[in-house]
C-alpha cells in the first residue's frame, strides 16, 4: 500500500499537516535517487487541500538554506566613479564608539576607512577634525584586533593633516585582511600636541563588507 493516500493525507487539520511532510520527507530519503522526486509528487497530487499539498511539494523540491555572512550594519557603503580614469570607487567607512577626546575641546568621533581609488587600495583613519601629523612618533599607531597581541606601526599624515593611512595597496592590503574574522579593534594614537587618545571600532562582518572592495581592486 501506498504511504500516501486519500485517507493518510487529506484530513484538514495541522497534525495531520506535519504527518504529510514527514512521510514526505521519509520517502525522499529512503527512495532510489533517480525516481524519488517522480514518485512522491505523484503522491501529493492525492491531495486535495490545497495548503497541505503545497507543504508535500515544498518538502521535496524547497532547496535547503544556505547562511550567509552577515555584514555589520554600522558599515556604511559608498560608490562612485572616479573623474580621472571612470573607475569604479568603493570605500567603506565604520566611527568609533566615542568622539575624539581633546586638549581644549572634544572632536567628532573618528572613522576607519577602507577604500578602493583608482585600482589602490588604502585603509585611513581620520580623527574627527584633530590635527594629526607623522613627524617623529607622532605618525605611530598602536592597534589591537579582539585578544590578538597589539601592533605597533607607523602611518602617514594626509596632506590635510586630518588622517593617518595605509595609501599603498602593499602597505593596506595585508592590514585589513588581518582585521577578518574580528569584532573589535582598538587603536591607540597621538594628535599633534595632544595627549594619545584611545578609539574603539566595531570592525564585525569586515569580511563580507569589503567583498565588493576586494573584487572592485582585484585582490
Amino acid at each position: 500500500m501506498s504511504l500516501f493516500g486519500p485517507r493518510s493525507c487529506a484530513v484538514h487539520s495541522k497534525r495531520h499537516l506535519l504527518r504529510c511532510v514527514y512521510i514526505a520527507s521519509a520517502v525522499a530519503m529512503t527512495a532510489p535517487t533517480s525516481a524519488q522526486p517522480i514518485d512522491t509528487a505523484r503522491a501529493c497530487t492525492l491531495e486535495r487541500e490545497p495548503l497541505t499539498r503545497l507543504a508535500c511539494y515544498d518538502s521535496i523540491y524547497m532547496p535547503a538554506k544556505v547562511s550567509e555572512p552577515s555584514v555589520n550594519n554600522a558599515w556604511s557603503h559608498r560608490t562612485s566613479t572616479s573623474p580621472i580614469d571612470d573607475s569604479k570607487e568603493v570605500q567603506l567607512t565604520v566611527k568609533s564608539s566615542e568622539p575624539v577626546s581633546g586638549r581644549y575641546r572634544d572632536h567628532d568621533r573618528a572613522s576607519l576607512i577602507l577604500r578602493c581609488q583608482e585600482n589602490t587600495t588604502a585603509a585611513v583613519i581620520y580623527f574627527g577634525g584633530a590635527f594629526v601629523a607623522d613627524s617623529g612618533d607622532y605618525g605611530r599607531i598602536t592597534y589591537r584586533i579582539d585578544r590578538q597581541p597589539a601592533t605597533e606601526r607607523t602611518w602617514v599624515a594626509s596632506t590635510s593633516n586630518q588622517h593617518l593611512g595605509l595609501w599603498s595597496g602593499g602597505a593596506s592590503i595585508p592590514f585589513i585582511k588581518s582585521l577578518f574574522g574580528g569584532q573589535k579593534m582598538i587603536v591607540r594614537a597621538t594628535p599633534f600636541n595632544e595627549n594619545p587618545i584611545v578609539l574603539e571600532f566595531d570592525i564585525s562582518g569586515v569580511e563580507a563588507a569589503v567583498e565588493e572592495l576586494r573584487a572592485t581592486c582585484a585582490w
